[in-house]
């Protein structure tokens, strides 16, 4: 039986200093994924519309549309993943209503 593939996103509020307007979170996933899918899971971050902040050490969206994140956690849902939010959750997120399976 394959292990469950639950993903938990730690939303940010990184909008301070030079950043704005801007939707951050940082991941975590147990057991640790492999690299192929440390990999594959940073182009899916980047395809809907984030990028690894080096100096915040967070995954982030400046100045994109409120529904970036809920695009990415839809984009997640469809790759397999239970996705569990936590944090300062975007306010587009926590209105989304809950994902059955």
């Amino acid at each position: 039986m394959a292990a469950e593939k639950v993903m938990t996103l730690t939303w940010r509020d990184e909008n301070y200093g030079r950043v704005y307007d801007a939707q951050s979170f940082r991941w975590e996933k147990e057991p640790w994924p492999s690299e192929t899918e440390v990999t594959k899971l940073g182009r899916l971050f980047r395809k809907n519309g984030f990028d690894f902040h080096v100096g915040r050490c967070c995954w982030m969206a400046e100045y994109k549309p409120a529904d970036t994140c809920v695009q990415l956690v839809e984009a997640l849902e469809a790759a397999g993943y239970t996705v569990e939010n936590r944090g300062a959750v975007p306010d587009a997120l926590a209105s989304r209503p809950a994902m059955t399976m």
